[in-house]
C-alpha cells in the first residue's frame, strides 16, 4: 500500500498541477481510518497531497488541515478546523487553502468531494480589459481587499469574489499599488477580520503594521454580507461562518472597524463597501432595519467612505456583468474616464460618486431596472474632493 501511495503521489507531482497542496488530517480522537475514494490510505494523523477531485470518507470527528506550498513558493500556511460529519448530507463545504478557495459537497454517503478552486476571475470584459494608463506609482500604499461569497449560514453573495479580484486588478494596474502591499482574502472568517484590522481590545492588526506613518495611502474594500445586530441595532460585517441571527457574537463590528481605521497613521484613508446592513435577504421574518454606526473617520480631514446603499436598502448585483452593482459602476467610472466631468484628466472621489449615483445612468437607475429596488450609494468624509487617479 505504501508503494502504491508513493507512486500515486509521484504521478501527481509529475502532472505539475499548481493547486495541489500537502494536507495533514488529524482527528479527535486520533487513530481513525482515512479513506480516499473508498480505499483505506492510513490512520490519523495522516499527511498526503490533495487537489481538485480528491475524495475523503467522513470518519474523523474533526479534521484539522495544515497546508503548505507545493507550489507556489510564496504560499502562506494556514490552519483550518472543520467538522464535516456535522454537516447535513448533500451540503456544500468550503475550504480556504492559503488564499485559494475550494468548494466541496458532502454527499448522502458522507463522502466529502473537494472541487476545483473557485478563484478563477470572472471580471466583466468592459472593465477587465484595456485598462486606462495612469501616472500612478504608489509604492507605499497599502490595501485590504475582502470578497466574501461562500457563506455557511446565509445565502451566497454570488459575485463577491469577482468584485474583490477586479478591485485588486485596478489597485495594481491602475492605481500603482504593489502586489505585496495588498492584504487580499476571499471568504474571510472573523479571525481574518481581526488579523487585518484588530479587535475591540487592540487597534494594531496586520494592516497597522504595514502602514508607513505619513506615507501610506490606505484603501479598504469589502464585498459581502453585512447584517444588523438584532439586540444592539449595530452594523456588522458577516464572516463566512457567522450566523446572521447571532451576528453580535460571530460578526465583525462596523464600529470597531471604523474606530481602528481611524487610529492608522496613514497619509490618507479610502473605504469602499459593497454591502448593506439592513438584514434584507438574510434574516427571515424580520423587516429590514436601519442600523446605528459610529464612524470617527468622518471627522478626519484625510478620509472618505463610499458605500453601495443606505438605510434599510439592499445592495444588488448586476447579473449581466457578474459584479455587484456598486462595484461595477465604481470601476466603470475609472475605466472609461466617464467620471472626469471637468476633463482635467483626473478623477476625484466626488466625481466618481457623481457617476456612480447618477439617477439616469448609475446604480439607482440600473438597480431599479434590473431588480425593481431602490439603491442609493453614499459618500461621506472630508476627503471627497481629493484625486484618486490621474491619467496620462
Amino acid at each position: 500500500m505504501k508503494k502504491i501511495l508513493l507512486l500515486f503521489l509521484v504521478l501527481f507531482s509529475l502532472i505539475g498541477c499548481t493547486v495541489y497542496k500537502t494536507i495533514k488530517i488529524e482527528s479527535q480522537p486520533s487513530g481513525v481510518n482515512i479513506n480516499k475514494g473508498g480505499v483505506f490510505v492510513g490512520k490519523t494523523p495522516f499527511e498526503m497531497k490533495v487537489g481538485a477531485g480528491d475524495v475523503f470518507f467522513c470518519t474523523p470527528s474533526y479534521w484539522s488541515f495544515e497546508l503548505e506550498a507545493s507550489p507556489p513558493a510564496n504560499f502562506t500556511p494556514i490552519n483550518k478546523t472543520i467538522n464535516p460529519c456535522a454537516v447535513p448530507n448533500n451540503s456544500k463545504v468550503f475550504f480556504n487553502f492559503g488564499g485559494t478557495n475550494f468548494g466541496g459537497n458532502l454527499d448522502s454517503n458522507r463522502n466529502l468531494q473537494i472541487g476545483a478552486p473557485s478563484t478563477t476571475a470572472s471580471i466583466s470584459v468592459d472593465i477587465g480589459q484595456d485598462l486606462p494608463n495612469t501616472k500612478e506609482n504608489n509604492r507605499d500604499a497599502i490595501a485590504v481587499v475582502i470578497g466574501n461569497r461562500d457563506y455557511q449560514k446565509a445565502k451566497n453573495v454570488e459575485f463577491a469574489i469577482n468584485d474583490a479580484q477586479a478591485i485588486r486588478l485596478y489597485l495594481t494596474e491602475v492605481l500603482g499599488y504593489r502586489n505585496g502591499n495588498i492584504l487580499y482574502k476571499e471568504n474571510a472568517t472573523k479571525g481574518d477580520f481581526e488579523l487585518f484590522f484588530g479587535n475591540k481590545e487592540t487597534t494594531e492588526g496586520k494592516l497597522y503594521d504595514y502602514v508607513k506613518p505619513g506615507r501610506s495611502d490606505v484603501f479598504v474594500y469589502y464585498s459581502g454580507h453585512g447584517a444588523p445586530g438584532l439586540r444592539d441595532k449595530k452594523g456588522y460585517f458577516m464572516p463566512v461562518e457567522a450566523d446572521p441571527n447571532y451576528v453580535e457574537l460571530g460578526g465583525y463590528s462596523a464600529d470597531v472597524l471604523y474606530k481602528n481605521l481611524s487610529q492608522l497613521p496613514a497619509k490618507s484613508l479610502t473605504v469602499v463597501l459593497d454591502s448593506c446592513f439592513s438584514g434584507a435577504g438574510i434574516l427571515k421574518n424580520i423587516s429590514p432595519m436601519v442600523v446605528q454606526i459610529e464612524n470617527p473617520i468622518l471627522n478626519m480631514t484625510n478620509a472618505v467612505v463610499l458605500t453601495s446603499s443606505q438605510g434599510s436598502q439592499v445592495s444588488s448585483w448586476y447579473n449581466e456583468k457578474k459584479h455587484g452593482m456598486f462595484t461595477y459602476f465604481f470601476l466603470k467610472a475609472i475605466h472609461d474616464k466617464n467620471a472626469d466631468f471637468n476633463k482635467d484628466n483626473k478623477l476625484s472621489y466626488d466625481e466618481i460618486f457623481r457617476f456612480v449615483s447618477d439617477s439616469a445612468d448609475g446604480v439607482p437607475y440600473y438597480a431599479r431596472r434590473e431588480h425593481s429596488v431602490i439603491q442609493t450609494p453614499t459618500i461621506e468624509g472630508q476627503y471627497m474632493d481629493k484625486t484618486l487617479v490621474q491619467y496620462k
